[in-house]
């Protein structure tokens, strides 16, 4: 009946006073607690002879707060428009989700190097003319406005989506050639070949011993 608060407080009162009980009763109260199921009394007793052995514990380091992001200050998009956002999909429903849809917007993590995630090659791969932020690892993947479509600021983002929906035979040729470029260089087996010449480059270059 202790309130949350109190709990941590009477825990180690209880591990701070049981600490003067022999080895032989502490043991029997954890064998006792095993038989009968209670965690608890297990759990207290090896903590009092965590607390007797090697005395009492050292408080956590302090930790930096965790960075926080754009869309932690937000207000969450399926509160604003409960009508028009959906539960999530996942496996061939997902995929043909994407595959049916006239554009699919894609946004990036605002963190350097957090380009190129997932869903730039899910998307693309589906044959969805994709909308997508332009980083410099999205560049590197796909060719912008031919591949994809990319966008630089929320204004930029606003008027492709127009300009695609009101021009549906270049929105359908951007679709078409991501997914090529997704079936030629970023299938699982263009990926293997790529990073198995990258290793054996890295080989090659190394030292003989550290080869060895």
């Amino acid at each position: 009946m202790l309130p949350p608060s109190a709990r941590p407080q009477m825990r180690r009162a209880l591990i701070e006073s049981a600490r003067f009980l022999p080895d032989v009763v502490l043991k029997a109260i954890y064998k006792a607690g095993k038989a009968a199921r209670l965690g608890v009394a297990m759990r207290g007793a090896e903590a009092a002879l965590r607390r007797k052995r090697y005395g009492p514990e050292l408080p956590l380091p302090a930790t930096k707060p965790p960075q926080q992001f754009w869309y932690h200050r937000e207000q969450p998009i399926r509160e604003l428009y409960p009508e028009r956002i959906h539960p999530s999909l996942f496996g061939v429903e997902y995929f043909a989700r994407l595959a049916a849809s006239k554009v699919t917007w894609n946004r990036h993590l605002e963190m350097d190097g957090a380009g190129a995630n997932m869903r730039l090659f899910e998307a693309c791969g589906a044959g969805a003319c994709q909308l997508v932020d332009l980083r410099d690892e999205v560049a590197h993947a796909y060719a912008p406005d031919t591949e994809i479509a990319v966008y630089r600021s929320v204004e930029e983002c606003i008027e492709k989506a127009r300009w695609l929906l009101e021009h549906p035979a270049q929105r359908q040729a951007i679709a078409a050639a991501g997914q090529a470029r997704t079936l030629r260089d970023h299938s699982v087996a263009k990926r293997t070949e790529a990073v198995h010449a990258h290793f054996v480059e890295l080989l090659r270059a190394a030292p003989a011993s550290a080869a060895a």
